[in-house]
């Protein structure tokens, strides 16, 4: 096992996944180094200190493989059928704006020439317009 220790940023590294946790750890101590079979403690003033004794990490192995557990045991929550649904409305709604562009841009164009709004553009926008004043007041009944 490969172990790092950062108490200044509250990280434990085991075998290549960090967590960050809280834990107590010697004044003065950069990092705690655990190469399998020995290890060395780095100061942040001074010399290493080369170890042998695996009792030196074994509390911060304890802590990271409690914290390990603890966050197997949590269990992401699945969306609510009104989360859900406030998506879709979302998604719907974000499509209608997409499908009311050729007929506006339909609509500015014969207006802007000074011809009226071509009846299928102004049908297409009241259609998706209704259901967009439908589909904004549903959340409030969710």
């Amino acid at each position: 096992m490969r172990l790092t220790i950062v108490p200044a940023d509250r990280c434990i590294i085991k075998d290549g996944a960090a967590l960050l946790l809280d834990f107590e750890a010697q004044t003065g101590v950069h990092a705690i180094q655990w190469y399998g079979a020995h290890g060395t403690i780095e100061y942040t003033e001074g010399p290493q200190e080369r170890f042998d004794d695996f009792a030196v990490v074994a509390p911060f192995v304890a802590a990271y493989d409690a914290e390990v557990e603890r966050l197997a045991a949590v269990q992401p929550t699945a969306p609510t059928a009104a989360e859900i649904r406030r998506g879709e409305i979302l998604a719907r709604l974000a499509t209608i704006d997409a499908e009311s562009i050729r007929a506006l841009r339909e609509t500015i164009k014969e207006t802007g020439r000074g011809r009226p709004a071509p009846a299928f553009a102004l049908t297409k926008l009241e259609t998706l317009e209704a259901e967009a004043v439908a589909l904004r007041a549903e959340p409030a009944t969710l």
